[in-house]
């Protein structure tokens, strides 16, 4: 057989090797670890989640979406955190989301963010938060990239939108990555 015909079966035997390779590192949620049952690909406690409010109530829930990649693009996962409405057709509406993905960059501070806790990579603002997880992290999980980050966007925590003070939601987006960070890191091993 010629060499020309050994490059796609090679390519594809990579490319299935490398989301083999990531499904197999990727850490299932696992309940128990966490103290309570998991959301967010079992990063996040149920209440944890809720600290996250628009001001209007319900229980939380989450809808989870993952895609495959591969090399630097290897990890992305999002979750949407929802809360249930009184409305008739019982569609829960959506609170904030949580991103967790593979980066080639380090976590670098936002102008007028504050840094998360002591431990942790990262920083918050009434509205966003980001985290780094540990060096080693993005190995484990599959990535060729350096890094993996957690995100949280939360836009009803804006200023005039939050139904608490600026302090408060800082304080609630900064627990809600860092408790992500810190269990996704866990459940990775790394």
């Amino acid at each position: 057989m010629p060499p020309k015909r050994f490059v796609i079966p090679a390519a594809t035997a990579t490319a299935a090797a490398a989301a083999l390779t990531a499904y197999l590192l990727w850490p299932a949620p696992q309940p128990g670890q966490t103290g309570q049952s998991a959301l967010c690909f079992g990063s996040l406690t149920p209440r944890t989640a809720a600290l996250i409010d628009d001001g209007q109530g319900g229980a939380v829930s989450a809808a989870e979406r993952e895609k495959k990649g591969e090399g630097d693009h290897a990890v992305f996962r999002m979750c949407l955190l929802q809360r249930a409405t009184a409305a008739s057709d019982g569609t829960p509406r959506q609170v904030y989301s949580l991103i967790v993905q593979d980066s080639r960059t380090p976590v670098t501070t936002r102008a007028g963010a504050t840094p998360l806790p002591a431990g942790t990579t990262g920083w918050a603002l009434p509205d966003a938060a980001e985290a780094q997880l540990p060096p080693g992290c993005a190995t484990r999980m599959g990535s060729t990239a350096p890094y993996i980050t957690v995100t949280v966007s939360a836009p009803s925590q804006a200023a005039g939108k939050s139904p608490v003070d600026r302090a408060t939601a800082i304080g609630n987006v900064s627990r809600v990555v860092t408790e992500s960070a810190g269990n996704l890191a866990r459940l990775a091993g790394c």
